[in-house]
C-alpha cells in the first residue's frame, strides 16, 4: 500500500523593515501555533477549499507576529496532495501555477501579510514508471507518486516534552472526590504528555527526560463569570508548575471587575495574565466554584458511597447551567 506523505511546508514572504516584528540577528521572535477542528465538506476537494480559507482568515487576522504555524494534517489529503518546491530551488508557490490552488492561495496570503506560515501538506512528486523498488515506494503508471520520507529534526533521542490544549467548561457535571456532583465553571490551558485529551492532567514519571518545547511569553485569559444564584461563589486562579508549585503570584496579573467578593449578585470580568515568561507551565486557568446545592446521594463517607440518604431533589442551583460562560483564551507561543 502506498503511504500518503505528510510534510511541513514554510511559506515565506519578502519582509521589509518597517514590517517584520523581529530581526535576524535578535534572540527571540514572536509566534502563533493554532489548533484548528477538522473541516466539514462532502469531498475531499471541498474540505481542502474550507480548510484553506479558514487558515487565509486566520492569517489575516492573527495580528502582529512573524510566524504562524498550523500543525494539525486537515489541509489536504492524498486526492488533494500537491507538488512541493525543494528549497533549494528557492520558488515561492504564490507566483506560480503548478501547485495546488490551497497552496498557491496560502503562499500569497503569508506574502500579503508579510509573515512566515507553516501549514503540513499531503505531497506528490513525479517518477519515471517502472523505476525503484517493487516493493518500497514504486512509482505507479501515473508516473506520481508520494515521495519517500524525508529526515526531520526531533528532541534528543527518548526526551519527553508537553503538549497544550486550551479548554471551557460550564455546568454541573464534575464532582468532589468522585461522589459529590458540583457545579463549576473554567477556562484553562493545561499540559498533557501526548495527543489523547485523557493523557491531559497527568505528568510523566520523575525518571522520564522532560524537555521544555514551549515557551510562553504572553499569555492571556479572560472570562465572564455570571452571578451566584445562592450568593455563594468562589473565582480564583489556577496554576501548576513542573515542579508541582503554583505561579508565583508576582509572575501574573489577576483582575475582577467587578470586585467579585463584594458583588455576589453581579457578573464577573475575570482577566489572567501571564506578567513573566514560563517555559514549565503544567495549568493556568481561572476556576469557580458556584457551591452547589445538589443534596449528596451517600453518607458522608467518600469511602462508603451507597449510604442511605433521601433521593435528590431538584434544586434551583441546577439553572447555573443555563447561564453561559463565556471564555477568550488568546496566547502567542515562542517554540523554543
Amino acid at each position: 500500500m502506498k503511504s500518503i506523505q505528510l510534510s511541513f511546508l514554510l511559506l515565506t514572504a519578502i519582509f521589509s523593515s518597517s514590517h517584520q516584528l523581529s530581526k535576524p540577528e535578535d534572540p527571540t521572535y514572536t509566534a502563533a501555533v493554532v489548533e484548528h477542528s477538522q473541516p466539514v465538506g462532502d469531498s475531499p476537494r471541498t474540505r481542502t477549499t474550507s480548510a484553506s480559507e479558514s487558515f487565509q482568515k486566520i492569517i489575516r487576522e492573527v495580528g502582529d507576529v512573524d510566524i504562524i504555524v498550523f500543525p494539525e494534517h486537515i489541509i489536504n489529503s492524498q486526492a488533494t496532495a500537491t507538488f512541493v518546491p525543494h528549497e533549494s530551488q528557492n520558488i515561492t508557490p504564490c507566483y506560480q501555477t503548478d501547485y495546488e490552488l490551497f497552496l498557491i492561495e496560502l503562499s500569497c496570503s503569508a506574502r500579503a501579510n508579510q509573515l512566515y506560515v507553516v501549514i503540513n501538506v499531503v505531497e506528490k512528486e513525479l517518477c519515471a514508471h517502472g523505476a525503484g523498488s517493487d516493493t518500497y515506494n514504486p512509482c505507479p503508471s501515473t508516473g506520481v507518486r508520494s515521495p519517500a520520507p524525508r529526515r526531520t529534526r526531533c528532541p534528543p533521542c527518548g526526551a519527553k516534552s508537553y503538549r497544550y490544549r486550551i479548554g471551557v467548561y460550564w455546568g454541573n457535571e464534575t464532582t468532589v472526590i468522585g461522589v459529590d456532583r458540583t457545579e463549576q465553571a473554567t477556562c484553562a490551558l493545561f499540559a498533557c504528555t501526548d495527543v489523547r485529551l485523557a493523557s491531559c492532567g497527568y505528568i510523566y514519571p520523575e525518571n522520564e527526560e522532560v524537555i521544555n518545547t514551549h515557551h510562553f511569553t504572553k499569555l492571556s485569559i479572560s472570562g465572564n463569570f455570571p452571578a451566584a444564584p445562592r450568593g455563594r461563589r468562589l473565582i480564583m486562579p489556577s496554576t501548576l508548575n513542573a515542579l508541582f508549585l503554583p505561579v508565583s503570584v508576582a509572575d501574573y496579573e489577576w483582575i475582577e471587575s467587578p470586585e467579585a467578593a463584594n458583588n455576589v449578585d453581579k457578573p464577573i470580568l475575570v482577566d489572567l495574565k501571564l506578567e513573566k515568561p514560563q517555559n514549565d507551565l503544567l495549568t493556568f486557568a481561572i476556576w469557580a466554584n458556584y457551591y452547589t446545592e445538589i443534596p449528596s446521594t451517600h453518607n458522608l463517607d467518600h469511602m462508603q458511597p451507597n449510604g442511605t440518604q433521601t433521593s435528590p431533589s431538584t434544586s434551583s442551583s441546577s439553572t447555573v447551567s443555563v447561564f453561559r460562560i463565556l471564555c477568550v483564551l488568546s496566547c502567542l507561543i515562542s517554540v523554543l
